[in-house]
């Protein structure tokens, strides 16, 4: 097991590298990709939030946050209480929608380019040292803030996305495998065989 496998805490993050960051970072973002599309809840989407997203974003300034980002037991009392079920399914619909999109645009070099530099002037990353690191605000949209996951794996490994990202034609999941890009279906699709856990 990798160090950037394990369930990170705030001081870990500090301390991982350029590419396992970005690695952990592609993981949290497919991971809420792929939740969007099998019918992801409120639980599990308050999860995602007190768990993996808020392990690798830090907030943009002092003033972002009167206090710490949820808990994963005050993040999901707060769902339950202020939230539906149909109003989540949207929410996750529309972010998948718009992040598959910009997934899509990013297998250009001037796609690429592009969002690197709307990313750095929206300050949804923001550089700490040699690292780019994804933003948490207040009131931020989900899209947002997965796409701040996104754009530290883009900044960090462009050609990834360029060489390996497609979208496979028969799940309509984002892949990264340069051997299968090319056919367009993924090693899953391919083999035949499917998978349904996260």
């Amino acid at each position: 097991m990798s160090r950037d496998d394990v369930v990170l805490s705030f001081g870990e993050v500090g301390e991982l590298t350029e590419v396992e960051l970005a690695n952990a970072c592609r993981r949290a973002y497919l991971r809420l990709v792929v939740g969007a599309h099998v019918g992801w809840g409120k639980t599990e989407l308050a999860r995602w939030l007190a768990g993996p997203y808020r392990h690798l974003a830090v907030s943009g300034t002092a003033s972002d946050y009167d206090v710490a980002p949820p808990s994963i037991n005050s993040a999901l009392r707060a769902a339950n209480d202020t939230v539906n079920e149909d109003r989540i399914a949207s929410i996750l619909e529309s972010m998948r929608r718009d992040v598959l999109g910009v997934l899509r645009e990013l297998m250009s070099p001037e796609g690429a380019s592009a969002f690197t530099k709307l990313a750095l002037d929206t300050e949804l990353v923001g550089r700490e040292g040699d690292l780019v690191r994804p933003r948490a605000r207040a009131r931020m949209t989900l899209v947002d803030r997965a796409l701040s996951l996104v754009a530290v794996d883009a900044i960090t490994r462009p050609e990834d996305f360029e060489h390996s990202l497609f979208i496979c034609d028969r799940c309509h999941q984002p892949v990264f495998d340069v051997a299968s890009r090319p056919l367009g279906i993924c090693r899953v699709h391919i083999s035949g065989v499917e998978r349904h856990d996260l």
